[in-house]
């Protein structure tokens, strides 16, 4: 019908890749959609990475190929804040909101998966449904490693979720602009490098990413402490 060939079209379109023409039908859409979401999770976690935020994401603000649609609402975030949006209406909820991005988008993929199953089998269904129950863990293991690289940690260890949850609250305490406090926190590196003692290395940490601040008062105090256990 209707629906198998406009799967057909998308297969051959924008998925050649898993298109195997010798493999079955049922096959090819399930590695359709494990590619799907796979596509859809990297571009929601690239746009925390460089914060953008598309404000609007829900499914018909995307395509099935892992690209967004109507850009009309959309922003890159200046002071952090994990609930922001772009759109007015997103005030309402935050599910649009900057770091809920990659959960929205695992909600478009759901959507997407549910208009196969009429194409599927019933092992093909439970097969299919294992994907959408398998795509939390693996956004949150995309999302640590998209932080792991963002802060220069060479792994992601059982402290790094206690070190971002810190990193969050202080990013909050005053007005801190996302993208010249990474920028600058790569500075920071360099600056401590060139200090002997572990005081002094905090120290110039911390007025290497000061600019961040915008002249805000921050807890310095904590910050150095911050920045003392993202050193070890």
């Amino acid at each position: 019908g209707d629906l198998e060939a406009l799967a057909r079209h998308v297969l051959k379109r924008d998925f050649a890749d898993v298109d195997d023409e010798d493999a079955t039908l049922q096959r090819r859409l399930l590695a359709m959609a494990e590619a799907s979401a796979a596509r859809l999770l990297k571009m929601a976690i690239e746009w925390i990475r460089v914060g953008y935020v598309q404000s609007n994401f829900n499914a018909d603000n995307c395509l099935v190929s892992g690209v967004t649609v109507d850009y009309g609402p959309f922003g890159f975030i200046e002071a952090y804040d994990p609930t922001w949006a772009m759109w007015v209406g997103s005030a309402r909820s935050t599910h649009f909101s900057f770091l809920n991005q990659h959960v929205a988008a695992g909600k478009n993929f759901a959507q997407f998966a549910k208009s196969l199953e009429s194409l599927l089998d019933s092992a093909g269904t439970r097969a299919l449904r294992g994907i959408v129950r398998g795509y939390d863990a693996r956004a949150d293991a995309a999302l640590a490693q998209m932080w792991r690289r963002k802060l220069g940690l060479a792994v992601w260890d059982t402290d790094a979720p206690a070190l971002l949850r810190e990193l969050d609250r202080l990013l909050q305490l005053v007005p801190t602009d996302y993208t010249i406090f990474f920028r600058q926190l790569s500075a920071a590196a360099v600056s401590a490098a060139e200090s002997e003692e572990e005081a002094e290395m905090a120290e110039a940490a911390l007025e290497a990413v000061r600019p961040a601040f915008h002249g805000a008062r921050p807890d310095e105090s904590a910050w150095l402490r911050w920045l003392r256990r993202w050193f070890s």
